[in-house]
């Protein structure tokens, strides 16, 4: 559990100094507000998803809605993005030279799939409600973002017994 917390401080930390460094560099053909409302939620799912590749080999979920590439991988080289315990990201996905720049365009297409899938999914939410129940404008876009549910296995948890739970847990 205790490294379960450490990994997500060390990507909170990253992803808060990759946001000040790539606020500003927003490509012109990408909207703005787009890049500002996604851009932390990308970078940390790539940052996960790049860690979990480091680990076991693979980035799970569908690469449409996080930037877990090469270019990534490479740009995460750098020695100042390991100060906060980033692991080093050589040879995953076969990066091996460090990149200067990130790769903004991809953030930003990446961003903008976020935002679309989002959109698409508050619209389907909202045929959903009657009248009385539609939610306002102001509900958080994070409640229909469900990238999360990305390739999870149709196994409800009551099917598993204790072993089976503890042997995915890593609780033996």
């Amino acid at each position: 559990m205790q490294d379960g917390y450490r990994i997500a401080g060390v990507i909170q930390r990253t992803v808060r100094e990759l946001v000040s460094v790539l606020s500003s560099q927003c490509p012109r053909s990408s909207p703005k507000a787009v890049w500002d409302r996604w851009l932390p939620h990308i970078l940390m799912k790539s940052l996960y998803m790049l860690w979990v590749h480091k680990l076991v080999g693979l980035a799970p979920l569908d690469s449409r809605y996080h930037l877990a590439t090469k270019q990534m991988a490479e740009f995460l080289l750098a020695p100042k993005w390991r100060a906060w315990g980033f692991p080093d990201m050589r040879g995953v996905m076969g990066a091996g030279t460090i990149k200067k720049k990130a790769p903004v365009t991809e953030l930003a297409s990446t961003c903008v799939a976020v935002s679309t899938r989002v959109e698409r999914n508050r619209k389907a939410m909202m045929l959903d409600l009657g009248e009385e129940e539609e939610d306002s404008d102001d509900d958080p876009d994070e409640f229909f973002d469900d990238t999360e549910n990305d390739d999870i296995s149709d196994v409800d948890e009551d099917d598993l017994d204790g072993d089976d739970l503890a042997e995915w847990s890593g609780e033996e």
